[in-house]
């Protein structure tokens, strides 16, 4: 039942025999191997609290890389443009009976790719389409204040500002849904543990939904040039955080992240009690207790000795 429902998943064809010289199969084998040891595992394992795992060495960066990834998705500003298309259009200089418009051409291109972005996640990895896409999205901003700036449209023929904003508008939503809006949960199942994934993944849903009700909220009191100056602000600083902490994780196992590899848990000291290292652990508290033990019973034969003499 589960190799039919992967196989649907997938678009492959269900075999009556699974076949692991074949690509496709293989990878849908090793697939549910990986999800069924996870799912065993998941029984077992004890759960760590966020606020835990703030404090952990090992841990920290991951949580922090995480809350930070699900907040800036939102306060780009995707919800907020979004929200207040017609207005920001009608700023720009799009004519009323076109407002309708325009926001439907913007969504149907975000629809559009979404459906592109989906094929390229696991070729270009996620850090490449992070980067690609928050850099788009600062550079559609940096020019939607250039062609809104009037010393601009002074040089400009008359009528074309406005079509030239929402063609960057555009840009900027097709950005988000080749970057930010397709890789950001992808990328956050994939950095955390099994102890802390399902906590943290909480954390951060909650970090993005204020962060989306903080932009929502807070856009329709900016003017068309402040919002593209925020919301370009914050997608550059996005970039640079995305350059600097985002580390590729395609075709890494889902419990061995290189931002938690297996081979550090050891350096966890919430993860101790699963280290590798227990197994010596025990054993040189076994030597310990032996060595007790012996001590004990040599000063017991001591003490009878002397007893005895008496």
């Amino acid at each position: 039942m589960r190799r039919l429902v992967a196989s649907r998943t997938y678009g492959l064809e269900m075999p009556e025999k699974m076949n692991l010289s074949i690509k496709g199969q293989a990878a849908l084998e090793f697939q549910l191997k990986d999800l069924k040891e996870a799912v065993n595992t998941a029984k077992t394992i004890p759960r760590i609290r966020v606020i835990q795992a703030m404090f952990d060495p090992f841990l920290r960066t991951a949580v922090f890389l995480g809350v930070g990834l699900a907040a800036f998705q939102q306060l780009c500003g995707i919800n907020g443009l979004m929200a207040y298309s017609n207005s920001l259009f009608a700023d720009a200089g799009i004519k009323p009976s076109l407002l309708t418009l325009a926001s439907t051409l913007m969504a149907s291109a975000n629809v559009l790719a979404s459906i592109f972005s989906s094929r390229l996640v696991d070729h270009w990895g996620r850090r490449k389409l992070l980067l690609f896409g928050a850099f788009c999205q600062t550079v559609a901003m940096v020019l939607v204040t250039f062609f809104i700036d009037p010393r601009a449209q002074a040089m400009m023929p008359p009528g074309t500002s406005g079509p030239a904003a929402v063609v960057c508008f555009t840009i900027f939503v097709m950005s988000f849904s080749f970057g930010l809006g397709a890789v950001t949960w992808l990328y956050l199942s994939e950095i955390y543990p099994m102890e802390i994934r399902g906590p943290s993944l909480s954390a951060c849903g909650v970090v993005n939904w204020l962060a989306s009700f903080i932009v929502v909220f807070g856009t329709r009191f900016l003017t068309l040039q402040s919002a593209c100056h925020v919301f370009g602000m914050v997608c550059f600083v996005g970039l640079l955080g995305t350059y600097v902490w985002v580390v590729e994780t395609k075709g890494c196992s889902m419990d061995d992240s290189p931002l938690t590899p297996k081979s550090g848990r050891g350096s966890s000291p919430l993860l101790t009690p699963n280290s590798p290292n227990i197994p010596y652990k025990k054993m040189q508290d076994e030597e310990d207790e032996d060595s007790d033990e012996e001590f004990s019973l040599e000063g017991a034969g001591t003490l009878a000795g002397g007893v005895k003499a008496k």
